[in-house]
């Protein structure tokens, strides 16, 4: 797998993975985006230099992304990861989760990583432990986990 910054032209891919009715029912939000919405959305994560976003492909073929939101500090991190319908089931998802991260290592010092997954999405959960992440918080039907470099 190969991964990239994001860019202008990846726009109305990541709306279809956000739309789909599976990401949406494992989102902390599950409404549909209006396509409107989503250019002012994503045209304010490509223009703040402090968010991170990577899209993975394999056979020239986009199979997810991955962002990183930055929180108050500035090597903290809220993270957000989406694999194409197509693409799901695969090992993906953890695959684009440890390139992603590597990335982010090489342009932050020593970054806090944390990812807020609905306790249904087990596979989500799982992808995060692989990566070292921990549970740090479990509030109702959320679970907090964390990763400290």
């Amino acid at each position: 797998m190969d991964i990239r910054r994001v860019e202008a032209g990846d726009s109305d891919e990541i709306l279809r993975w956000r739309n789909d009715n599976v990401t949406r029912a494992m989102s902390l939000d599950s409404e549909l985006v209006d396509v409107e919405q989503h250019k002012m959305w994503f045209a304010r994560l490509l223009n703040d230099p402090r968010r991170i976003g990577v899209v993975g492909s394999l056979n020239g073929r986009a199979v997810g992304w991955v962002r990183f939101d930055p929180l108050e500090s500035h090597n903290e991190f809220l993270v957000s990861i989406s694999v194409a319908p197509e693409s799901r089931a695969n090992g993906m998802g953890s695959q684009l989760l440890g390139l992603a991260l590597q990335q982010l290592r090489t342009s932050s010092s020593n970054p806090v990583v944390y990812a807020k997954v609905k306790a249904s999405n087990v596979s989500s959960i799982r992808i995060f432990q692989k990566h070292g992440f921990e549970k740090s918080e479990e509030v109702g039907l959320l679970h907090t986990l964390v990763l400290s470099s």
